[in-house]
């Protein structure tokens, strides 16, 4: 799993997998970005839980000086591999001049 967020957010994957965000600056939005490398075929569901610690302002769960933390929209993809889509393009390619023959 990785994490990618902009200036000056902070990230931290901590030993329980849960992400700990931090800044060192002021910061009214921000776009969080979390890749999974494993091939996850079979989800159901998300779940996101805000949990206070005491290295945000004011405990927390948010980054904003009262703690406050506020989400606006969440979207999912799956990615396939390269290769993946090689084969796929590779199979469409061989149904297409099956078809012209």
């Amino acid at each position: 799993m990785s994490v990618t967020a902009p200036a000056p957010l902070s990230s931290t994957i901590l030993g329980d997998g849960s992400i700990l965000m931090a800044t060192s600056g002021s910061l009214t939005t921000a776009t969080y970005e979390i890749t999974f490398a494993e091939a996850l075929t079979s989800v159901t569901g998300f779940r996101l839980e805000a949990m206070e610690d005491a290295s945000l302002p004011t405990g927390g769960p948010g980054l904003f000086p009262n703690g406050n933390f506020v989400i606006n929209e969440i979207t999912a993809e799956a990615v396939p591999e390269p290769f993946t889509l090689l084969a796929v393009g590779a199979g469409m390619a061989f149904v297409a001049r099956r078809r012209k023959n």
